[in-house]
């Protein structure tokens, strides 16, 4: 059985530069332990992704935003993004999750970018979220205590 490995970290949403500088980190660490780099970028672009809703999304510029990130036995790379969301977005989350998480992930990808054409002035359109699981084949599991969001994708690395 292979090691595990982990990294994590957390910072204000206030540094909104440090999600580019995350996932650079992420892609290099991911790479150097999966060795395929098809995987570290999928990797990569989805907590890009993620931070960036959360930055966005936070309850509080003063709360903590945090990314936790495993390589499980050899089997699979684990993400996980966390943050304290504004209460009047968390039904909007609900439903943008439920909304990707039907049907054919081309399908849902194809209509976020088309709401956007249509409307780009609105906000909250969830594109990332569609493109993480149209580009990366796998699932986001979304879990909302209170006003804590987390989200978690697994990357399976045996196919």
């Amino acid at each position: 059985m292979s090691p595990t490995y982990d990294a994590s970290v957390s910072f204000s949403p206030r540094n909104w530069s440090y999600v580019s500088s995350t996932r650079i980190m992420l892609a290099s660490f991911c790479n150097m332990q999966v060795a395929s780099e098809d995987i570290a970028d999928k990797v990569a672009m989805t907590a890009q992704e993620l931070l960036e809703n959360a930055v966005k999304y936070s309850a509080s510029q003063d709360d903590a935003v945090s990314l936790d990130f495993s390589v499980r036995d050899g089997l699979n790379v684990v993400l996980e993004v966390r943050n304290r969301a504004r209460a009047d977005k968390l039904d909007q989350l609900r439903e943008q999750h439920e909304q990707i998480s039907q049907g054919d992930p081309l399908l849902a990808y194809l209509q976020k970018m088309q709401r956007i054409a249509e409307n780009p002035q609105a906000e909250g359109s969830q594109l990332g979220l569609a493109r993480i699981r149209y580009e990366t084949g796998c699932d986001l599991q979304l879990r909302i205590d209170d006003d804590v969001v987390t989200m978690r994708v697994e990357f399976p690395l045996a196919s």
